[in-house]
């Protein structure tokens, strides 16, 4: 149990990640504040969380940011203080890639906070259920291309993904705390949870780095 509670803010809680990381954090004594936009469609996890001495608010991270705010120092107010904040909370459209801004860390580190961007692979989580993704039809120039293969597949392995969400939080809490796995670990940016993600991450990185070595004398050749 810990010594010294933390408390952890957590989006998201109706499901998946969100829920999996407040009981691991629980479960090791922490001090959870968990939101969902809607616990009136959860009332036996609200009714979990609070029986295990946790908070449930409602937050909806679309709203304003003054309302987002206002749940925020609501939260604050419980305890004194916010430790750990998990921005769980999505909705998934599956129609294009994004790349993981690393702005924020850079930003946040001279205030002394840590940024960890957790980068999961295929977890038996909602996230492709019909409640948390949209498959917007691709346009005819993408029909029969990988775009529309990638939504065919996603769609088809929902309930069948490898990944177990308790053992990702789990490992996710450790990560956050340098306990377990994660003890005598140095603090990085990314957490990649999932054999394939893993193997996926170690082929773009082989990838980046042969693009950069064979085009590096063109790259050098700028400077005055």
């Amino acid at each position: 149990m810990a010594s010294t509670p933390h408390v952890w803010l957590i989006t998201g809680c109706s499901a998946g990640f969100g829920i999996s990381i407040a009981r691991a954090v629980l479960a090791h004594g922490h001090l959870v504040v968990a939101t969902s936009r809607n616990p009136a469609k959860t009332p036996d996890l609200v009714e979990e969380i609070t029986q295990k001495g946790g908070h449930w608010l409602t937050l909806d991270v679309t709203s304003p940011e003054e309302d987002i705010k206002k749940v925020v120092e609501k939260a604050r107010d419980l305890y004194g203080h916010i430790d750990v904040v998990v921005n769980n909370a999505g909705f998934a459209v599956v129609s294009a890639l994004e790349d993981v801004d690393e702005a924020l860390a850079l930003e946040l580190s001279p205030f002394g906070i840590r940024v960890l961007l957790v980068e999961p692979g295929a977890f038996r989580t909602n996230f492709l259920g019909q409640n948390a993704v949209s498959y917007q039809p691709p346009s005819d120039p993408y029909l029969g291309t990988a775009v529309e293969k990638t939504q065919q597949y996603l769609h088809s392995e929902n309930g069948k993904q490898p990944g177990d969400p308790e053992k990702a939080a789990e490992r996710i809490y450790e990560v956050v705390m340098g306990e377990g796995m994660a003890k005598d670990k140095k603090q990085y940016l990314r957490l990649v949870l999932g054999n394939k993600a893993y193997e996926n991450a170690r082929l773009k990185v082989a990838d980046l780095s042969e693009n950069f070595l064979a085009l590096e004398d063109i790259s050098r050749s700028t400077d005055y």
